[in-house]
């Protein structure tokens, strides 16, 4: 049995008309080539050219196989092709860790563009309100909203954008408890704040220290409850901007302007970057969020 490349020589001799020809156009020695159609010839039993000294003739029988050595070649040249794509294209498992409203907001349409170019790449969704330990594998990429993201140093890390907060409520205790748009005016109202512990959201102690006249009637350390208790009217809350300005049941009361409000950092381990389909994913959420930093915001009233 020949060897399949042989073909390729063969068409390259017949077209050129000479070995040394056809080794310039291979990028191959011409020993190699005159060895690979003696070999083709030896192979087959069948002589393909007549030698002469001023080239190569093909034979009755190389004229009638050179249509189908050359539909052969081009058949080989469009598998290495779609061989060598596959060998490119990005694939590996990349898992992703955010708070929920994060990921509803952002990080969602991100993956499915990023999808869609790279449909091998799996994304698993770690929801989180707690940072989950990227220097000990508990994810590989981290989309966070926090105040320094390289407190960890073993960390590599990208502030994409701010991340605001307001002071909302409900358009229910609006209707029946009014509308603050001050700190000043939050004296008397009832106040939703956060766990005084080292997870508690500053931006909702803060309101509570600058509104001391205010009474704190509810208290948690889950983003989703604090948001849900706001929704059912039970008081005023900071929020950030992002879940805010997308909630139809809530109205923005002012800026909270004075609370250390955290920024979005995109942030991964060193060991998970380096591979090439964390890399591209990393650079396209990085992207992604930066082109749509105004869903952070909220510019009402």
């Amino acid at each position: 049995m020949f060897d399949w490349d042989d073909l390729k020589v063969f068409a390259a001799v017949a077209r050129a008309g000479t070995t040394l020809a056809a080794a310039r156009r291979l990028g191959v020695s011409q020993p190699t080539v005159v060895r690979r159609i003696a070999g083709l010839e030896q192979a087959t039993g069948v002589a393909l050219f007549e030698r002469g000294r001023t080239g190569y003739r093909l034979t009755d029988a190389g004229q009638e196989i050179l249509p189908l050595a050359e539909q052969v070649a081009r058949e080989m040249a469009a598998i290495a092709d779609v061989m060598a794509s596959r060998s490119r294209r990005l694939t590996g498992t990349i898992r992703v860790t955010a708070a929920e409203p994060v990921a509803n907001l952002l990080l969602a349409p991100a993956v499915l563009a990023f999808q869609r170019t790279h449909p091998d790449v799996e994304i698993q969704l770690l929801l989180s309100d707690r940072f989950l330990d990227l220097t000990r594998g508990e994810a590989d990429v981290a989309l966070r909203a926090t105040i320094n993201g390289l407190e960890d140093s073993d960390l590599i890390g990208r502030r994409l954008a701010d991340a605001p907060w307001a002071v909302y409520c409900s358009r229910g205790y609006a209707d029946t408890k009014g509308r603050p748009s001050s700190l000043p005016e939050c004296e008397g109202h009832a106040i939703l704040s956060s766990e005084r512990s080292t997870g508690g959201f500053p931006a909702m102690l803060w309101l509570e220290e600058a509104a001391p006249n205010a009474k704190v009637v509810w208290r948690s350390n889950s983003l989703a409850s604090l948001q849900s208790a706001v929704r059912a009217g039970l008081g005023l809350s900071s929020l950030p901007c992002l879940l805010g300005r997308n909630d139809p049941e809530l109205v923005k009361c002012f800026d909270a302007g004075g609370a250390n409000c955290p920024d979005i950092w995109i942030l991964s381990h060193a060991g998970a970057r380096r591979q090439p389909h964390v890399r591209s994913f990393i650079e396209a959420l990085g992207e992604h969020v930066i082109a749509h930093a105004d869903q952070l915001r909220d510019e009402s009233r």
